[in-house]
């Protein structure tokens, strides 16, 4: 083991391999948003065109009106499973922040050990 092998702490590596997985979460919740946002879009047109009159005629209307039923179907699952997996990251980022900065507070505080018990008290600044 070489001393550049030694100074790396586990702990930072850990970190960074997560904060490139959630990098690389992010960007995929990213795409499935974008992605079921353009196919609502993409149906616009299809259910304007039937009712403008542009697309005529039985079998085009029932064609181009399930093509628009599926890619609003679709495009609404695809974008609120999106969003929803996305908030529910966030939450547990944001759970798993408020533990490590309470984690550390706690670790920041003294222990009086002289009864033996190890509780954490609180030291007033006029018995300092």
């Amino acid at each position: 083991i070489t001393s550049q092998e030694e100074a790396v702490n586990p702990l930072e590596l850990d970190t960074k391999q997560s904060i490139k997985g959630g990098k690389q979460e992010t960007f995929r919740l990213l795409i499935r948003i974008i992605a079921g946002a353009y196919l609502i879009y993409l149906a616009y047109p299809l259910f304007v065109g039937i009712r403008t009159g542009e697309i005529s005629g039985t079998t085009s209307v029932l064609i181009m009106g399930g093509a628009g039923v599926l890619f609003v179907g679709c495009g609404g699952f695809i974008l609120i499973s999106g969003i929803r997996t996305g908030l529910r990251n966030f939450k547990t980022s944001m759970d798993a922040m408020a533990a490590m900065q309470e984690q550390d507070d706690n670790a920041s505080q003294p222990i009086d050990e002289s009864e033996g018990y190890g509780y954490i008290e609180e030291q007033d600044d006029e018995e300092a």
